[in-house]
């Protein structure tokens, strides 16, 4: 692994793959499933990030519309960073409008109904009275 190893050897298993920074899917070497006991929780398959980007952008074009873009792609950013970037640099000029504006704007707008998971940190106006609490969770 190239990404700062030391912090790597601390993260196995389950806690390696939910680890976005981390996580390198379908790329994981054997000896690297072996060194960070993820054997039996990836499938058998072992493919580079080049494969892994290949399989993304075959998954990108059956979206018929951009805010699904953006959902797979902000997806893609929580389960594996690298991946996520590697794509995104395969075509700046298309892939940036979809994760900034205008799609971001309207994903904004949306946010409620393609919420998938926690990321960041999230205060509405029902918080008004207590966002210094908020703040400390």
């Amino acid at each position: 692994m190239n990404k700062n190893d030391a912090s790597q050897q601390q993260l196995t298993g389950v806690n390696l793959l939910r680890n976005a920074r981390y996580n390198k899917g379908t790329a994981f070497t054997e000896d690297e499933r072996k060194k960070y006991k993820l054997e039996g929780l990836l499938p058998p398959v072992i493919e580079d990030i080049d494969i892994q980007l290949k399989l993304v952008l075959s998954q990108l074009k059956e979206k018929e519309q951009d805010i699904d873009r953006y959902i797979y792609l902000m997806q893609l950013l929580d389960r594996n960073e690298t991946l996520f970037f590697k794509t995104l640099m395969h075509d700046p000029a298309y892939f940036v409008p979809i994760v900034y504006d205008p799609v971001v704007g309207q994903a904004c707008l949306e946010f409620s109904d393609i919420y998938r998971d926690r990321a960041g940190m999230y205060i509405s106006l029902k918080d008004k009275g207590h966002i210094k609490e908020v703040l400390r969770n």
